[in-house]
C-alpha cells in the first residue's frame, strides 16, 4: 500500500499553497500517511493555512469526513494550530464534519476548544450553535465546563455561554468534584466565575465523594475572598461535616492566621444557624481554644463565640484555660482582650489562679515575654493569689521568669515587687531573679539597682557563691563592660571574695576566655584580687591567657611587670614552659618575641646575681649563647621546637631563638618547617647553617627530604637547598622507601620534580617491603602523564617488575588494583572503568612496546591484564574505538 512520504508530509505541514500545487499530483493528494492522516489533516497543522488551502484539497477529491487512526477529524487537528481562525473553521464545519465526533480519548472538538481558553471564544460560540454537546466526558472523566473553568484566563462570558447551551454544573470530574468544587480547589480561584456559577444555579448542597460542600473547599482556600464566604454562609448548610467529621468552620481554622481569616470566623459565628457542638474528631473546646490562641485580638469574635455557647473555663487537652491559651500564643494579647475575659461573670468567670497541666499560672505565662504591657500585669495582679508560686518543672516564680526574658523592663519588675514578689525566691538550680538579670552580655543597670535596693542579695547562702556576678562572666563578655563596672563600684561588691566551684577567683575565671579586654583586665586585677597574692594570681592568669587567648603585646607586657618567669613550667602541662606556649601560638609576632626574650634575659641576670655567680640548677652554661638558655632539657618542649611547627614562623623570629641554642639541639628540627603548608626556603637555609642535620632520622627513619617530598608545596628550590647541603637522595626509611616513594604517593606528580630526582641519582628500580617500585606507584597516580612515564622508560626503568601480589604496572593501569588495595570482586565496578583505560591507552602502548607481560597472572584472582581488558570491553564496537589491535 502506498503512503505519503516524509518529505511530502513535511511539505503539507510547512509549505505554501503554490509549493503544494507543484509538488503533488491529484493521486498523491488523495493518499494518507501511515497514521491514516489525509492531506487535509496534515495541512490543517500548517501555520500558513487559509481557507484556500482547504478548498483546493477538497476540489482534488480529498475526503473532508475522513478520520485518522485516533478517530480524529480535521477539526481536531486544526484546533491545535496556533493560527486557527473563525473563517477556516466555518468552512470546515460547512463541509458536514460531525462536531460531536469523539476521538479515541473521548475528546470532542468542543472539549479541545474549552481547554484552550478565551482565545477561541468565537469558535466556541460557533460550535455550540452548530449543535456541539457540552456534556460529553473524556478519558479524564471531565466535561467541557471543567476544562473551561480549569483555565486561569477563562471569562464569565464563555462560561455563561456554555451554561446557556446546557452544560451540567452538577457533573463531577475524575475526583467527583462538580465544577464549582474544582474552582475552589485552584491556587488562584476566579471570584467572578464563582459568583456567575452560583447565580446560574450551582447549589451549595452539591457534595463530592468526600461529602464536602463548596463551602468546605472555599474555607480551605485562603484565596477565596470574604464576600464570597459571606454569600455561601447565608445560602449553605454551615454545620455540614465531611467524611472526616470536619465542618467548613474547622477547615477555616486550619488556614494561616490573618485579619481576613478572623473576619471570616466572625461571620460564621454570627450566623444564627451556627452550632458550637462536638464533631467526630474535633471537640467544641478545641475550636474555642484555637480562636483564643490565634485571634484573641479580635474581641468582637470572642464576644460572639461566648454568646453562642463557648465556655472559657472548661479545659482543653492540656488543661489550659482561656487566659493560659492567649499568653501561650505567639502574639501577645491586647489589654482590651484581657479586660474582657476577666470581666466575665457567673459560670463563665475566669480565675487567674488556676494551674494547667505543666503547673503554670497565668501570671507566670504572661511574664515569659519582656514585651508584655505593665497594665496587663497590674490587671492580673489585682485578682492574683499565687505571685510567689514556683511554676513548672523549673520551679520558677513569675519574677524569676520575667528577669529571664530577653530585655526585662524596670516598670514591670517594680510592679511585681510592690505587689509582693519575693526577690530572694530561687528556682530549681538555686538561681535567683538577680542571677538572670546579670546573665546577659549587655546588662541593664536600672533593674539591677532597683532589685538590690529592694532586698536582692549578691551572695547566695544556699550555694555559698556570688552567683549573679559569676553569671555575667558565663556570657563570655567582650569589650569593656561599662555597666557591670558601674554596678560593682556603686554597690562595692567584694569581688576578691568571688570564687567558682573549682576555687578560681574572678580574674582566673575571666582569663579562660579567647577575647580579653585589656582595660577590663586591669580593673579586675585591681578590684578582684587579694593584694598579698598579686604575683601568684598574675602567674595563674597569664597561664590561662596563653592557653585560651590571642596574644596581645600590651597584655603580655603588662603581665611581665609582675616578674613572671617565662621559663617557668605550666602547672597543668608536663615540661612545657610559658615561653614555649607563646611560641606555639599562631598570633605571635616579632615584637612579642623580642619582648619575651628580653624578659628572660633580665630574669636570668637576676637569678645569676642571687646565686652569686654560681651555676643555676638546670643550666649547662652561664653564657648568653649556647647552652640551655630556656631551661628546656628536651628539644621536643623547647621554644624553637614549637616555633618551627608554627605556620606563623618568620626568619627574624627563628633567628632570635637559634642564637640561644646549640647545634646538637637544632639537629632534628628541619622536618617541621618542611612539613607546614608553605615552607620558607630562607628559614630552611638558615636552620641548616645553624646546625640542623639534613639527614637526621626520626624513629621511623624518615629524613627531612622524605617530609619535603610529601609536601604539596614542594619546589625544586627547596630540593636544591637540601641536596647542596648533603641530603641523601636515596635514604631509606623503615619501610625501605626513598623520598621518591613519598613524592609519588601524593598523587599530584609533576614531570619537573620527577626529572630532578632522576637527574640527581634517585634509584628508580628500588623496591619497598611490599615489592612496589616507583614505577608501580606512578601507575596509581590520580593524574598520569605520558611525559612522566617516558622519563622512567628512557632511564631504563624495569617494566617487567612484579610486586608481592604479582601485579605488574599494566594491571594497575587497567584498573584491576585501584588504590593499591585488595583486588575487588571482578563482577562489581569494573564495567565503568573504561574511561580510565581510554585516558591511559597511550601509556599502555608504551608498556607493551617495552616488553611488559600482558599474560602475567596476579596472585588473588589469577587475572592477566588481557583478561581484565577483555572483560571490561566485551563490546566489539568499543574495542575498535580503543584501538584493540594493540593487544593482538
Amino acid at each position: 500500500m502506498d503512503y505519503l512520504s516524509k518529505k511530502e508530509i513535511k511539505t503539507l505541514k510547512i509549505k505554501e499553497i503554490d509549493e503544494i500545487r507543484k509538488s503533488f499530483s491529484q493521486k498523491r493528494l488523495q493518499l494518507t500517511d501511515r497514521l491514516f492522516r489525509t492531506s487535509l489533516h496534515l495541512v490543517s497543522r500548517n501555520l500558513k493555512v487559509k481557507v484556500g488551502y482547504f478548498r483546493y484539497l477538497v476540489s482534488k477529491g480529498v475526503d473532508p469526513l475522513a478520520l485518522d487512526d485516533g478517530n480524529k477529524t480535521i477539526l481536531h487537528h486544526y484546533i491545535k494550530n496556533c493560527n486557527c481562525n473563525l473563517n477556516c473553521f466555518e468552512y470546515l464545519v460547512s463541509l458536514g464534519i460531525d462536531v460531536n465526533q469523539r476521538d479515541s480519548n473521548g475528546k470532542t472538538v468542543l472539549r479541545c476548544v474549552c481547554k484552550r481558553g478565551s482565545k477561541y471564544s468565537d469558535i466556541l460560540e460557533l460550535l455550540l450553535k452548530k449543535g456541539a454537546k457540552p456534556n460529553y466526558r473524556d478519558s479524564w472523566n471531565r466535561v467541557c465546563i471543567h476544562w473551561l473553568c480549569w483555565r486561569a484566563d477563562s471569562t464569565p462570558k464563555d462560561i455563561n455561554l456554555l451554561v446557556d447551551y446546557g452544560a451540567d454544573l452538577a457533573k463531577g470530574n475524575e475526583l467527583g468534584d462538580p465544577v464549582l468544587h474544582q474552582i475552589c480547589k485552584e491556587p488562584h480561584p476566579n471570584s467572578l466565575v464563582i459568583e456567575l456559577l452560583l447565580s446560574k444555579g450551582s447549589t451549595l448542597t452539591l457534595l463530592n465523594k468526600f461529602h464536602q460542600s463548596i463551602l468546605h473547599l472555599a474555607c480551605d482556600n485562603e484565596k477565596v475572598g470574604l464576600d464570597l464566604i459571606k454569600k455561601m454562609i447565608c445560602k449553605g448548610n454551615i454545620n455540614k461535616t465531611d467524611v472526616y467529621g470536619k465542618s467548613a468552620f474547622q477547615y477555616l481554622l486550619d488556614l494561616p492566621n490573618s485579619q481576613e481569616k478572623s473576619e471570616k470566623l466572625y461571620h460564621f459565628v454570627s450566623n444564627k444557624h451556627f452550632l458550637v457542638e462536638t464533631t467526630k474528631t474535633i471537640s467544641r473546646s478545641q475550636n474555642w481554644y484555637h480562636v483564643l490562641a490565634n485571634h484573641h485580638s479580635n474581641v468582637k469574635l470572642l464576644r460572639m463565640f461566648i454568646s453562642r455557647g463557648a465556655k472559657p473555663n472548661p479545659n482543653n487537652l492540656k488543661e489550659d484555660k482561656a487566659l493560659h491559651i492567649i499568653f501561650k500564643s505567639d502574639q501577645l494579647p491586647s489589654l482590651e482582650t484581657v479586660q474582657y475575659l476577666l470581666s466575665l461573670k457567673g459560670e463563665n468567670k475566669i480565675s487567674v489562679n488556676d494551674l494547667n497541666m505543666q503547673n503554670q499560672t497565668v501570671l507566670y505565662l504572661a511574664c515569659k515575654s519582656s514585651l508584655i504591657k505593665p497594665q496587663i500585669i497590674e490587671l492580673l495582679l489585682k485578682k492574683n493569689e499565687t505571685i510567689n508560686y514556683r511554676c513548672g518543672s523549673r520551679k520558677e516564680s513569675a519574677l524569676c521568669r520575667y528577669c529571664k526574658s530577653k530585655d526585662p523592663q524596670l516598670e514591670v519588675i517594680r510592679i511585681l515587687i510592690e505587689s509582693g514578689a519575693d526577690p530572694l525566691l530561687l528556682d530549681f538550680r538555686s538561681w535567683s531573679p538577680l542571677y538572670y538579670l546579670f546573665y546577659r552580655t549587655n546588662i541593664n543597670p536600672d533593674p539591677i539597682n532597683y532589685m538590690l535596693a529592694n532586698g536582692s542579695q549578691i551572695y547566695n547562702k544556699q550555694t555559698n557563691l556570688y552567683s549573679p556576678i559569676l553569671a555575667f562572666f558565663k556570657t563570655f563578655p567582650r569589650g569593656y563592660p561599662e555597666n557591670f563596672v558601674k554596678i560593682c563600684e556603686k554597690h562595692q561588691f567584694p569581688l576578691e571574695r568571688v570564687f567558682t566551684n573549682d576555687n578560681k577567683n574572678l580574674l582566673q575565671y575571666y582569663s579562660c576566655r579567647i577575647y580579653m579586654n585589656f582595660e577590663f583586665l586591669k580593673w579586675l586585677f585591681k578590684n578582684g584580687t587579694n593584694n598579698s597574692k598579686e604575683i601568684e594570681n598574675a602567674s595563674l592568669v597569664f597561664q590561662n591567657y596563653l592557653h585560651y587567648g590571642e596574644l596581645d603585646y600590651n597584655i603580655i607586657k603588662w603581665f611581665l611587670n609582675f616578674d613572671i618567669n617565662l621559663n617557668e613550667l605550666r602547672s597543668d602541662s608536663k615540661n612545657i614552659s610559658l615561653f614555649s606556649y607563646i611560641c606555639s601560638n599562631r598570633s605571635i609576632n616579632e615584637k612579642i618575641m623580642e619582648l619575651c626574650i628580653n624578659s628572660i634575659e633580665r630574669q636570668r641576670e637576676r637569678e645569676k646575681k642571687n646565686n652569686k655567680g654560681g651555676t643555676l640548677k638546670g643550666m649547662q652554661t652561664e653564657t648568653r649563647t649556647g647552652g640551655n638558655f630556656f631551661n628546656a632539657n628536651d628539644i621536643n618542649v623547647s621554644p624553637i621546637f614549637f616555633m618551627c611547627k608554627n605556620i606563623s614562623q618568620t626568619l627574624p623570629m627563628i633567628k632570635m631563638l637559634v642564637k640561644y641554642e646549640n647545634k646538637k639541639t637544632l639537629a632534628p628540627l628541619l622536618r617541621y618547617p618542611l612539613s607546614i603548608s608553605n615552607p620558607n626556603h630562607q628559614i630552611i637555609g638558615y636552620l641548616i647553617q645553624s646546625g640542623s642535620n639534613v639527614n637526621y632520622k626520626e624513629d621511623n627513619s624518615n629524613t627531612p627530604l622524605h617530609y619535603l617530598a610529601k609536601n604539596n608545596n614542594i619546589s625544586i628550590k627547596l630540593l636544591d637547598i637540601l641536596l647542596s647541603n648533603g641530603a641523601m637522595i636515596n635514604s631509606l626509611n623503615s619501610s625501605n622507601e626513598t623520598p621518591l616513594f613519598f613524592y609519588l604517593r601524593t598523587g599530584n606528580v609533576q614531570s619537573e620534580i620527577i626529572n630532578w630526582f632522576i637527574l640527581n641519582g634517585a634509584k628508580i628500580d628500588i623496591r619497598d617491603i611490599y615489592g612496589n617500585s616507583p614505577l608501580l606507584l606512578l601507575c596509581l597516580s590520580k593524574k598520569i602523564e605520558k611525559e612522566i612515564f617516558t622519563l622512567f622508560l628512557n632511564n631504563n626503568a624495569n617494566t617487567l617488575i612484579v610486586n608481592n601480589k604479582h601485579l605488574t604496572p599494566l594491571h594497575l593501569l587497567v584498573g584491576l588494583n585501584a588504590n593499591n588495595q585488595d583486588i575487588q570482586n571482578f563482577n562489581m565496578g569494573f564495567l565503568v572503568l573504561h574511561q580510565k583505560y581510554i585516558s591511559n591507552i597511550n601509556i599502555i602502548k608504551l608498556f607493551i612496546k617495552g616488553g611488559c607481560d600482558i599474560n602475567q597472572k596476579e596472585k588473588k584472582w589469577g587475572k592477566t591484564p588481557l583478561n581484565v581488558i577483555t572483560t571490561i570491553f566485551a563490546n566489539l564496537e568499543l574495542q575498535r574505538k580503543l584501538n584493540w589491535k594493540v593487544f593482538n
